[in-house]
């Protein structure tokens, strides 16, 4: 059969590497709204006490990326796009925070106009909390839930007053996140709260956490929650690969619910438990993922759009876990399928689908090839007559470089330069 458009569900918890250039949350890329929805005003206090956490050291380019990233995302209009706009603020607020970057995180706060100001705040709160220090970390939370209850949406407020639960786990006030969560929780958030829950702060938490996992997931065929509990699942894989017995569980749990997951999804797991090997030390067993992934994949006749960059992460996945020559044959027939069928792909899914290839080749440290493959990426991303497409592409280019810590050439910096100037009617 042939898989025409699958669809695209909310992201589980997992890493930001993935996920940027995936629109968060559940919107449609027609984000048009007749008026922009300001969230209440709140003032943001930044970390100055002596319990103020310092940006961790990153290399000028990569700062430059995410500061391009952001200026770019905030050039969309609020009116009429302010979702688009929002979103892509998120996007990059999440890569400032997985590079060790809050300060800008805190500046850009009051520049995000809807509900996800509230969601970054809660992120704020948390790294800081994870990071030793409790700066300014009460007030973001309450800042954070007063924007919850403006949300116009249930699983809107969901998200927020979830991160603020963990957060109060964090600080050791599980009183007060059971008042939190009362009914606002969605099931697309229940199986990290409830990990969260059953976390205790300095201990092995491990047993808790899978029951409350076993115990959220055990109606299948509740999609949104099988998958929120994914998230959490992977996070205790990590935490817990080097014990061979909780290894094995993991495992099987996760394995054993793929029947109530799409077959997209399942893939996009497969492809982070190999990660997760890789990052451990044990390539060999992430491999052995990889392969599943790629038996997944050849199950099922993908449109182009889909196939090429579903195989460029499954070439860095492959990469990353030892099987190089293998990858760069699989990435380099994505380039020559890209180059010959990109016709086939609407203008704005173009650079997305050429994306993860060009990140494939720097797993296997060719990072000329991959700077290459990322011209090819920045200039089908221009060609859109829609300024919002053009600025969206942008953005998860910028962040895509800077997450993956490759330095563009003068050239290409004057190309971006050049594209963001650009940016103007028609939106």
């Amino acid at each position: 059969m042939t898989m025409k458009r699958p669809i695209i569900f909310a992201a589980c918890a997992m890493s930001i590497g993935l996920a940027v250039g995936v629109q968060a949350g559940s919107e449609s890329r027609d984000d048009t709204v007749k008026h922009p929805v300001t969230p209440p005003q709140v003032t943001v206090e930044m970390a100055q006490g002596s319990n103020a956490l310092s940006d961790q050291p990153l290399d000028e380019y990569r700062k430059k990326l995410l500061t391009v990233a952001f200026e770019t995302a905030t050039e969309i209009p609020a009116y009429p796009h302010i979702k688009t706009r929002s979103r892509m603020q998120y996007l990059v607020t999440q890569a400032c925070l997985q590079l060790g970057q809050t300060q800008p995180v805190e500046k850009s706060l009051l520049k995000i106009e809807n509900w996800r100001r509230g969601s970054v705040m809660a992120d704020l709160a948390i790294y800081r909390l994870q990071h030793g220090s409790h700066e300014g970390v009460e007030k973001l939370i309450q800042d954070a839930q007063v924007i919850s209850l403006a949300a116009d949406q249930d699983w809107r407020k969901s998200e927020i007053v979830s991160k603020c639960v963990k957060a109060r786990i964090l600080l050791g006030q599980k009183e007060q996140a059971i008042k939190d969560q009362t009914d606002a929780i969605e099931p697309m958030h229940q199986g990290g709260v409830a990990s969260d829950m059953a976390t205790k702060p300095g201990e092995d938490s491990y047993r808790a956490q899978m029951q409350a996992l076993a115990s959220v997931t055990g109606n299948l065929t509740v999609f949104d929650t099988v998958m929120s509990a994914m998230g959490s699942y992977l996070e205790i894989y990590r935490a817990n690969y080097h014990d061979d017995q909780r290894r094995k569980e993991i495992e099987e749990q996760v394995l054993g619910k793929f029947e109530a997951i799409p077959l997209i999804k399942q893939i996009d797991i497969l492809l982070e438990m190999s990660a997760v090997c890789a990052q451990s030390g044990d390539p060999a067993h992430g491999l052995g993922f990889v392969n599943q992934a790629q038996v997944k994949i050849d199950s099922v006749a993908w449109d182009t759009e889909y196939y090429i960059p579903m195989i460029g992460r499954l070439a860095g996945a492959r990469a990353r876990c030892g099987d190089v020559d293998k990858a760069r044959e699989q990435a380099d027939a994505m380039v020559r399928m890209f180059d010959e069928k990109h016709g086939d792909i609407m203008t704005f899914d173009q650079a997305g689908a050429l994306r993860p290839v060009a990140e494939s080749y720097l797993q296997m440290s060719d990072p000329g090839r991959s700077l290459e493959v990322y011209r090819k990426v920045i200039e089908v991303g221009a060609i859109n007559p829609n300024a919002r497409c053009r600025a969206e592409d942008l953005v998860a280019t910028c962040l895509s470089l800077a997450l993956q810590g490759l330095e563009p050439d003068s050239q290409m910096w004057t190309r971006i330069g050049e594209i963001k100037r650009g940016l103007g009617d028609p939106w």
